[in-house]
């Protein structure tokens, strides 16, 4: 089946994605009076916090469920746990129903303890509610179920201002309302009046990185996911602001060395901005680095760290180096969303060696499989290589298609 994004589809999932990038973590429990910003045990969910980006699932896990004994009826345990299992989402391919199961239950944990913490804390209620039905609203999302996205998007909009304004120091909701504005300033422009309707907020770019940035400075639970955020912004077609992603994406790699995201941003950054040689190194798709990666992620990152390492060595004219890259791709696990790529290169490298009528027929089939890869497969049998585009793959996370 094709792999299809519409612009409008994007835009709804900026709208209902506020929650796990838009908010601090923080617990307080039966508490009274507890805000986000001052809350305690932000020092104990900093260790949840940097196994989750360290990708280290079972020991991310086992901290939140830690967090929740020591603190029972608090929103913070099964909010963590939720986000774990969402991780996990990311990187399955497929996606196993169980992992989506669990991410439901923990979510609906979330929000139902929330709810009952509101009232002595309305901060931490406020907060929590947003986060719940934040990163519900981003996984129904990914799943193509996008009325219940909007309908938890508008919710954690909702709670996401109320917090803020219940907490002036809450730094870490700036980029939750940094992404709205940014996100929804790139709707269509008959869809703007919509967002405004939704979430009584009018989207404004430039203001939208501002906010960010003072996240990613200023904040401090949310800080790295704040500059995740804004390293793929600045890595983005509209933005093309390359040196500061890569200011921002070398040292969350060195910070985060089991983490197969900042290292694959990093190597498609350079491939954007043409530096062939710099993707090639950093892709680096026989390093021992591999070795450590969880095995959630080690085979399909091995497969798509390969997968660039050959695109930057074929655009780069070293069609000779990039083939056994891509015939070291043919008997491993491959993510489902760049089968369509990979046989794409190997039109690249047939029409090199001047198969004219097979590479024809591979670039057919792609533009017949992958939305994605369907205009540069296009513009390559009117522009043969190696002239043609020097378009990269997109960047796509989720791994593979999210089940509903």
């Amino acid at each position: 089946m094709a792999n299809r994004s519409f612009p409008w589809e994007r835009g709804v999932a900026a709208l209902t994605l506020l929650a796990l990038l838009g908010m601090p973590a923080s617990a307080g429990g039966p508490v009274r009076g507890v805000s986000p910003s001052a809350d305690p045990v932000n020092k104990e969910l900093a260790e949840v916090i940097e196994l989750f980006y360290d990708i280290q699932p079972e020991g991310a896990l086992a901290a939140a469920q830690a967090v929740e004994r020591r603190h029972p009826g608090h929103p913070a345990g099964p909010f963590y746990q939720a986000v774990v299992h969402y991780e996990r989402s990311l990187f399955e391919d497929p996606v196993r129903p169980a992992t989506l199961a669990a991410f439901d239950r923990e979510a609906g944990r979330c929000i139902s303890a929330a709810e009952a913490v509101r009232s002595s804390s309305p901060a931490l209620g406020y907060y929590y509610l947003g986060a719940g039905h934040g990163v519900r609203a981003r996984v129904r999302a990914h799943q193509g179920r996008m009325a219940d996205a909007l309908s938890d998007g508008k919710k954690a909009m909702r709670h996401l201002r109320a917090a803020a304004e219940a907490d002036p120091g809450l730094e870490d909701a700036y980029l939750g309302l940094g992404m709205y504005n940014y996100f929804a300033s790139r709707l269509p422009a008959a869809v703007k009046p919509f967002a405004f309707l939704l979430t009584g907020l009018w989207p404004d770019r430039k203001k939208g990185i501002e906010q960010i940035q003072r996240a990613a400075e200023n904040g401090t639970l949310a800080r790295v996911e704040s500059r995740t955020v804004l390293a793929s912004i600045y890595s983005s077609e509209r933005e093309k602001r390359w040196d500061e992603a890569e200011g921002l994406l070398a040292p969350l790699m060195e910070r985060y060395p089991r983490n197969p995201y900042f290292r694959l941003r990093r190597v498609y950054t350079a491939e954007k901005d043409g530096r062939w040689d710099d993707a090639v190194r950093w892709a680096d798709p026989d390093g021992r680095w591999l070795d450590a990666l969880a095995r959630e992620v080690r085979d399909k990152t091995a497969a798509s760290v390969r997968y660039r390492a050959a695109e930057a060595l074929i655009l780069s004219g070293r069609q000779e180096d990039a083939r056994p890259q891509l015939e070291k791709l043919k008997d491993v696990s491959r993510p489902a969303r760049l089968l369509a790529w990979i046989e794409l290169r190997r039109a690249n490298l047939l029409q090199a060696d001047g198969r004219k009528d097979e590479a024809g027929d591979l670039y057919r089939h792609v533009m017949a499989v992958d939305e994605t890869a369907r205009k540069t497969a296009e513009r390559f049998i009117k522009e043969p290589y190696p002239k043609g585009p020097k378009t990269v793959a997109p960047l796509r996370w989720p791994l593979s298609e999210v089940p509903r």
